[in-house]
């Protein structure tokens, strides 16, 4: 008796007299085969007991203390049969906590390596993956969105097939995952680290629906937190807006796409938004002229009013034929095609960086900036729901207001001083 209370303590420390056993326990036997004896193990959790399954460790006769789990005189089988009955409990309070079935025979087959049903590779899991997110386009997913899941499609099947082989079992994955995509990302590939986690981050919801399909037990990237590194946004200066608007040209294309591209400047819409704007989007406040709408892309309702630069480029295109025809407010082209014009007439304005439409609406902040609107109030301009997101994402930091907001202050004290 007093040897079974020790080993009791040593399983599960504390008390005996308590008897708090675990809610998953197991049963160890030995079964006799045409080559000797063979040991197995079942498991029992909340009044369902399993089936005994081989643990694929012989075992002669008088060897095994089931009391320890022990092979006399060795030591290798003895570590394996332990190790096992760690991972038993391991498994079960996780498929507890995630909420998955934690049938003994289940939780047994995970640790033993013997699912039965099938499972697809990582390659399949991902294509699959985008195939359901293809399902959503035009309901919650945009096109463009989708043509970057592609992509990600693409970079992360090239990844596998070179890593891991071309049928890679979704269940071998490791955490080390995480380095091999990173090195290959960045060494062999030459991404930038913020797309990276673009990528990964793709990555790790691909293997959050394996889990939800059950073709996983866990997702190996769940708890990996990566940093995004913080770049200023690519924003035009008012210089370079006033070179834009001082473009002439012969094509009436490329004027129509300078046009556009100047009003999202002026009012920070985005493409979509700005493409589909009417009528009924302007609205009278108090003698102001201002635009009332809902993001397309998040349906946060945003208010900016019409400064006078967007106001002349809205009467330019008030009768222009196409607008009539559409019954839209300006003549916005296919956002692609509108990218291709933009370097174009970025080139020829003489500006380096290379222009496309959403740099517009990142250059609404420095706009707003200079007019003297404050974080708060871009944002609110903008559709988001706070201005620290405005400030992450769009907003980039310049001397210039510190210098002007310097020279209002202390005017005076420069005037004395020459």
């Amino acid at each position: 008796m007093a040897q079974r209370k020790n080993t009791f303590q040593k399983l599960y420390g504390g008390s005996c007299q308590k008897r708090i056993l675990p809610r998953f326990t197991t049963n160890w036997v030995l079964r006799k085969i045409r080559n000797g004896h063979i040991l197995q193990v079942r498991g029992r959790c909340k009044g369902h007991a399993g089936t005994y399954l081989s643990t694929g460790i012989y075992v002669e006769p008088g060897q095994f203390v089931r009391e320890t789990l022990t092979i006399v005189g060795d030591p290798s089988s003895t570590f394996r049969i332990r190790q096992l009955q760690a991972d038993i409990q391991r498994v079960f309070l996780e498929q507890e906590t995630m909420g998955r079935t934690t049938h003994p025979d289940e939780v047994m087959k995970i640790v033993l390596g013997i699912r039965s049903r099938k499972c697809p590779t990582i390659q399949d899991a991902i294509r699959l993956f985008v195939e359901a997110k293809k399902e959503l386009v035009g309901a919650e997913i945009q096109e463009r969105t989708f043509k970057r899941y592609e992509q990600y499609e693409k970079i992360l099947t090239a990844f596998f097939t070179k890593k891991y082989g071309a049928n890679t079992d979704i269940r071998d994955l490791k955490p080390i995952l995480k380095d091999h995509f990173l090195k290959y990302c960045k060494v062999e590939r030459n991404y930038v680290h913020n797309y990276f986690l673009k990528i990964f981050g793709f990555l790790r919801s691909i293997l959050d629906y394996a889990v939800a399909y059950e073709w996983v037990d866990r997702n190996v990237l769940k708890h990996i937190r990566l940093r995004k590194e913080k770049t200023d946004p690519r924003v035009l200066s008012m210089e370079e807006i006033e070179k834009l608007k001082g473009l002439s040209f012969d094509d009436q294309t490329l004027t129509h796409v300078r046009d556009c591209f100047l009003f999202s400047c002026y009012t920070g819409l985005a493409y979509v938004d700005m493409a589909a704007l009417r009528k009924e989007h302007i609205i009278n406040v108090n003698g102001i002229k201002a635009i009332l709408k809902k993001r397309q892309k998040s349906g946060v309702q945003f208010f900016t009013p019409l400064f006078p630069d967007a106001i002349a480029l809205l009467k330019k295109y008030e009768n222009h034929e196409i607008c009539t025809i559409k019954g839209v407010l300006l003549p916005a082209i296919s956002n692609q095609k509108m990218n291709s014009w933009l370097k174009i007439i970025g080139q020829t304005a003489g500006i380096k960086e290379k222009l496309h439409t959403h740099m517009a609406r990142k250059t609404f902040t420095l706009y707003a900036e200079e007019l003297g609107f404050d974080l708060t109030q871009t944002a609110t301009m903008m559709g988001h729901t706070n201005a620290s997101m405005t400030e992450a994402l769009y907003f980039k930091r310049r001397k210039e207001p510190v210098i002007k907001r310097y020279k209002e202050l202390f005017a005076d004290l420069e005037t004395n001083q020459n």
